[in-house]
Formats: structure tokens, sequence, C-alpha cells
């Protein structure tokens, strides 16, 4: 069971449950048990399903950026690893449901959509450059919307700002995840940011994100979610300073994603003390 679940990978795990949590914070400002299995519902079932069918796509390419992932090393056979990916799907579908709002289960369900999108055989959004990174965002902020509607039916208009202002965020950050995969993607002819642009990606990435926030901190009105700007710009300023100091840590797709976990956990506490 375990090499199945090295389909999916920890950090997205956490990443997806923290999304979660974060509307949930943003909209009742308290974490409770229910709010924790809901979390943990969406990272288990259809995010697990959308990373597991992206790992059966990405099979080829996983040979040689990632050869001792369980596909490319012959720990799952093909065969096996779409029973599991199926059988994740089917569980999936009925659980929509359970978060009782009609925009929290649009976007449950649009979870799975965007999976598909992503890495369908036929054409998959993820060997275009752009296709691959609007999914991306969207696959993120999906599960902290159907946390914010889930509570009071909608998404209420004062968090719109912050919610458009955190998928800008992600459009410019999510390039940076094809630092590790450009050789893969090459031989796969997948577009790649990184190969397209080199070092210049980061330094663009890093010099957008500090426009953004200071644009956001003039756009949105005093009441709105500031001290979330603030934690936005400060840590994209430690990102520069750090890329100028040494290239080589921005590397680390891990790190890249714990990054941005960590950007939503701390701006929830920076909002929930400060608002």
């Amino acid at each position: 069971m375990l090499n199945y679940l090295q389909l999916y990978r920890i950090d997205a795990f956490i990443i997806y449950a923290g999304s979660y949590v974060f509307g949930a914070l943003l909209t009742s400002g308290e974490i409770s048990f229910l709010t924790i299995g809901y979390a943990i519902l969406i990272a288990s079932l259809p995010v697990n399903f959308v990373y597991s069918l992206n790992s059966i796509s990405d099979r080829h390419i996983d040979k040689i950026n990632k050869p001792h992932r369980p596909l490319p090393s012959g720990k799952i056979s093909l065969t096996n690893a779409k029973i599991y990916v199926t059988m994740l799907l089917v569980i999936s579908l009925p659980a929509g449901p359970l978060f009782e709002s009609m925009i929290s289960m649009l976007c449950y369900y649009l979870i799975l959509l965007l999976g598909i999108l992503y890495s369908n055989p036929v054409y998959p959004f993820k060997r275009n450059k752009y296709l691959s990174v609007i999914c991306t965002s969207a696959l993120l902020i999906a599960p902290m919307l159907i946390a914010v509607a889930k509570t009071g039916g909608t998404i209420p208009g004062e968090f719109i700002p912050l919610i458009l202002f955190i998928y800008l965020f992600l459009l410019i950050t999510i390039p940076l995840k094809d630092i590790e995969d450009v050789e893969g993607d090459i031989m796969n002819k997948s577009q790649n940011w990184y190969g397209c642009l080199g070092m210049r990606l980061v330094y663009v990435s890093a010099l957008l994100n500090l426009l953004l926030a200071a644009g956001a901190w003039l756009w949105m009105p005093l009441s709105a979610h500031k001290p979330v700007i603030v934690v936005f710009f400060l840590i994209q300023l430690s990102v520069t300073l750090l890329n100028l100091l040494n290239h080589d840590w921005i590397n680390s797709l891990y790190k890249q994603k714990i990054f941005v976990t960590i950007v939503y956990m701390v701006s929830v506490w920076v909002y929930q003390n400060l608002k």
C-alpha cells in the first residue's frame, strides 16, 4: 500500500489540507475537529486522485527526472496504478455533497475536473506552460474556496480581493516548479518555463510578486486583509535576497512548496491577530 501512496506526495497533502484550513480560518477564525476532517478528506481523495493520475501520465518523464518514483522504478505496475486511480475517483465522487453549499460542491468537483484536464492523454494541459500554471493555481486555491463557501453558502465580497491576490501570487510563483524538470520536459516535448527563461524566471517571478504586493496594498481598502499582503511582501523580498546570495536553494521543489504553505499559514495568523 505504501508504494501506491507514493504516487501522491506528503508535501502536496500538507499544502492542500492547509489551503482548506486557511479558508476556514478566514471565515470562522477557528479550527475544529470537523475542519481538520474536511481538510484531510479533500487532500486524501480528490487531490490524491489528481496527483496519482499525474504520476501515471508522467511515468515517462519520471524515468529521467525522478526514477525513484513507484512507476518508473517498477514498484507498481501500470495496470495496478490505473485501478488504484479509478478507485480514488469512484470514492471521491459521492463525497461532494458533504460540503453542503452548492459553490463548495462545484469547487470540490472542479478539483477532479482540473486534474483530468491537466493529465488527460488527448491534450494534457501540463504540456502547455500557460495552461499548466492556470490549472495548478486553480487547484491550489480550490480547497480554500470550498471552506469559505461552506460557512455561508457563498463567497463574501470582502474575501474576493484577497482570493484574487493569492491566485495571482500562485500564477507568478508556480512556474518555479519547472526548475527541477527541464530535461524530462524537453524529452517529452512539454513546454518548460525554466527551459525558456533560465534564471531570468526566478528574478522575474520575484519582481512580479513584489509589484503584486505593492499594488494590492494600494488597491485594497483599509478594512481589508492588508496584514496578509505585508507577509507576502516580506517573504517575497526574502526570496529575492536569497536568490541574490545563493541560486542553489531555489532548485529544491520541496522547498518551493513548503514556502507556499508557510505563506498560507503565517498569513492567516497575522490576519487573525492584527485585523
